[in-house]
């Protein structure tokens, strides 16, 4: 468990860092990941989960297909994706300062 004289606090929210980008952040800066938790926007069922990811592939499927054809298809594809609310795209870090051994 973390102890409480370990914790940065510093919270900021900021969109698409990978595992990769913030270990080398924190290797610039003297500091480790000790924690990271990817999660979705809520809590959702296993059939909620598979409905959004169903409407999204068949989504892509679409746009790739250029809308198979069909004008009204077409434009509604290219104006707005579908919900992905079950998606795992939040994610926790906590990082901590490392300590380097006398020896």
């Amino acid at each position: 468990m973390l102890q409480m004289a370990e914790v940065l606090h510093l919270v900021e929210h900021v969109s698409f860092y990978s595992t990769r980008v913030l270990e080398f952040i924190g290797h610039k800066i003297g500091m480790e990941i000790i924690e990271y938790r990817r999660f979705s926007h809520n809590r959702s069922t296993i059939a909620h989960r598979v409905t959004e990811s169903l409407k999204n592939a068949a989504y892509i499927l679409t746009v790739r297909a250029g809308g198979f054809g069909i004008p009204a298809l077409k434009r509604r594809v290219e104006r707005r994706a579908p919900i992905w609310l079950s998606a795992r795209d939040h994610m926790f870090v906590v990082m901590r300062r490392k300590f380097e051994s006398a020896g």
